[in-house]
């Protein structure tokens, strides 16, 4: 008979398998192994320093899967999803258009360098 963690092991294995298959998400594994770490925190400051234990050896296991699904992302190239920007996106006129969108429209005034000291001296 299989004993409970290697069962464990096995399950994990089948799950990054699934997760594999169906190009899902590797980032949820990390996001729960995130989770089990909080959660085995504040397990361990109630006092059950067994259930923590168990609960971070999830954790890593969680984190295993995801180390390897993120690794499988990246030999495919589904990591580069979003195609890179042109130059011209980074033009001076488009840049100043934002900046001045950001201001609603009142351009602020140019402060000279006394004025910028003499607010930094007042409490």
């Amino acid at each position: 008979m299989l004993s409970v963690d290697v069962l464990i092991v096995i399950a994990f294995a089948i799950y990054t398998i699934i997760f594999a298959f169906l190009r899902l998400d590797p980032r949820i594994g990390i996001g729960a192994a995130l989770a089990l770490m909080a959660t085995a925190a504040v397990v361990l400051a109630v006092g059950n320093g067994d259930l923590a234990n168990r609960l971070v050896i999830y954790a890593c296991y969680f984190l295993a899967s995801g180390g390897v699904l993120l690794l499988i992302d990246h030999v495919r190239g589904e990591a580069k999803k979003h195609k890179p920007r042109p130059m011209s996106t980074y033009s001076r006129q488009r840049l100043l258009g934002s900046l001045k969108r950001r201001r609603n429209g009142k351009p602020q005034p140019q402060q000279s360098r006394e004025q910028v000291l003499d607010k930094g001296c007042r409490r």
